[in-house]
């Protein structure tokens, strides 16, 4: 049924400037080799945060395409932005070129506002609460549609309280969008 719980996904990219730092895994490249002795030390170059995550997110939409071509829908957000529509036809292809225009997140925190957790949330929160084709079909049709979907946040939590502030937000936000909702998507 396209209505179950695994019909909708949407990834939360954290773009604060904590996931710029360097995960401390090494990028694998070529070096150089000289015409005397051998081979230039080249100093390594390590993944940021970011690229750890993109990287994660790839490789989870390769893996689940692969067993499931069709049926399932993703999204990305990041601050404010969702970064592709839930019917994309080519989903990895349009977020690798939205991610590239997007770029890694700065160092400095003068636009730290802009992707905070709860912006995040909020942006995933109403991408969930639009259809998808087959949802929005089903509604055509008049068939009972229950929306539901997964949220995944790719983010830092330094404690247990600031877990549970964001648990209470998402409950709130999931339980007005619930009040304020007309119909029964």
């Amino acid at each position: 049924m396209a209505s179950s719980i695994t019909h909708k996904t949407v990834f939360i990219l954290d773009r604060s400037p904590f996931f710029a730092q360097s995960c401390n895994q090494p990028i694998e490249y070529d070096t150089l080799k000289s015409k005397g002795s051998g081979v230039i030390p080249a100093a390594p170059i390590y993944k940021s945060l970011w690229t750890c995550n993109v990287e994660g997110v790839q490789e989870y939409l390769r893996i689940v395409f692969d067993i499931y071509p069709k049926d399932r829908h993703f999204r990305v957000v990041s601050g404010r932005t969702s970064l592709n529509p839930w019917n994309c036809p080519d989903t990895i292809t349009t977020l690798n070129m939205r991610l590239a225009q997007v770029g890694p997140p700065l160092k400095s925190k003068k636009d730290d506002s802009e992707y905070s957790v709860f912006h995040g949330l909020s942006s995933a929160i109403d991408c969930l609460r639009e259809p998808t084709q087959e949802q929005q079909d089903m509604l055509d049709n008049g068939d009972i549609v229950r929306n539901r979907g997964r949220i995944i946040y790719l983010t830092v939590l330094k404690n247990d309280m600031q877990v549970n502030h964001l648990e209470e937000y998402i409950l709130e936000a999931l339980q007005h969008n619930k009040m304020s909702s007309s119909s029964d998507l």
